[in-house]
């Protein structure tokens, strides 16, 4: 774990099945995340994809931190 050099959130790295880069995740899951950690890499459910009854949702952090804009490329 680390901490948002923005924002001080703490936040876990793993890295994107789908783009192999590194996806920052906020720590605690939520319920309607959209997130889900599968064998150490981060899978980003589609709304037609729902997540398995024992996989925790987490959300990406870019969607939760305030100074998320300072980040983008």
């Amino acid at each position: 774990m680390s901490l948002c050099r923005s924002c001080g959130a703490e936040i876990a790295w793993f890295k994107s099945v789908l783009t192999d880069k590194a996806m920052p995740v906020d720590v605690e899951p939520v319920a309607d995340g959209n997130v889900v950690i599968r064998n150490g890499k981060a899978h980003v459910l589609r709304s037609d994809t729902p997540a398995q009854p024992d996989e925790l949702r987490y959300v990406n952090h870019f969607a939760t931190c305030p100074n998320a804009a300072e980040h983008r490329k």
